[in-house]
């Protein structure tokens, strides 16, 4: 099935310097992209699902539609310690009882 996102809202800002801003709201989460209009281009992913595919699969599109990007810096929140889980993958496979994991 792969990443879909379902009657989306867009929301795009052209009147912010040089580049624009765009905002996509749908039931499964929310996207947002700034581009400072020249090389940068910055993209916050927030989704109710916990698949890291997901993400990787979004970013891989958006490399492909716009020509020659590369990641420079990829932060998955929240980081931190005491057992944060961002991802069900985080268990990598372990089905035992863990002490109270904390859930992102």
């Amino acid at each position: 099935k792969g990443f879909q996102v379902t009657n989306p809202v867009l929301y795009r800002l052209d009147s912010v310097g040089d580049g624009t801003i765009s905002v996509i709201l749908w039931s499964g989460g929310t996207i947002v992209v700034v581009w400072d209009g020249r090389k940068h281009v910055d993209i916050n992913m927030f989704t109710y699902d916990d698949e890291r595919k997901y993400a990787d699969e979004f970013v891989l599109r958006f490399k492909q539609s716009q020509g020659s990007f590369v990641t420079s810096l990829r932060d998955e929140q929240p980081r931190g310690t005491g057992h944060v889980l961002n991802f069900l993958d985080d268990l990598d496979g372990d089905v035992t009882p863990r002490a109270n994991p904390r859930w992102a």
